[in-house]
């Protein structure tokens, strides 16, 4: 792992910043993963900004298409996934499986991603490549307050 990914990982700002100024690379990878990527799956609001305003690629894909937007939805940082939108991230990105940022805030049980996404206008009939909605995956999952949350603004299933 690069010095910037374990920089932006443990959330030491000034060592980003110093990386950056002795221009270290933006996009350069570790197992697929961006600093952004990295950054963005810990919550580290400040230094997601701070990359993002050095030119980083807000739509960069890592393992199955991930964007930093789905690892911040994974990890249930609803900071960073309102900054990741604040500066365009899509929110209708799909990974492989088509999953988008709301499917997988809905499968781990994150409330406030997925209120967050729901604001933001995330389609909440989405289809994964096996038809399921982000409400399906709560439900599957045992995610009582996410599958409220969702039925609350209209979602439905058959089952």
């Amino acid at each position: 792992m690069a010095p910037l990914h374990i920089a932006c990982m443990i959330g030491k700002e000034a060592l980003v910043k110093l990386f950056l100024d002795r221009d270290a690379n933006l996009e350069s990878v570790c197992d697929t993963y961006t600093p952004l990527h990295i950054a963005a799956g810990n919550g580290n609001d400040t230094i997601v900004r701070l990359l993002l305003r050095r030119g980083a690629n807000i739509d960069s894909r890592a393992h199955w298409q991930q964007r930093p937007l789905h690892l911040a939805a994974a990890q249930g940082q609803d900071k960073t996934v309102t900054t990741l939108l604040d500066h365009g991230a899509n929110i209708e990105a799909k990974v492989t499986s088509q999953w988008t940022p709301l499917h997988v805030g809905a499968k781990f049980g994150h409330v406030e991603v997925v209120r967050v996404l729901l604001k933001r206008g995330a389609n909440i009939r989405a289809a994964d490549r096996l038809w399921r909605e982000p409400l399906r995956l709560a439900k599957s999952e045992g995610h009582v307050e996410v599958v409220k949350l969702l039925q609350g603004e209209g979602a439905w299933s058959w089952w």
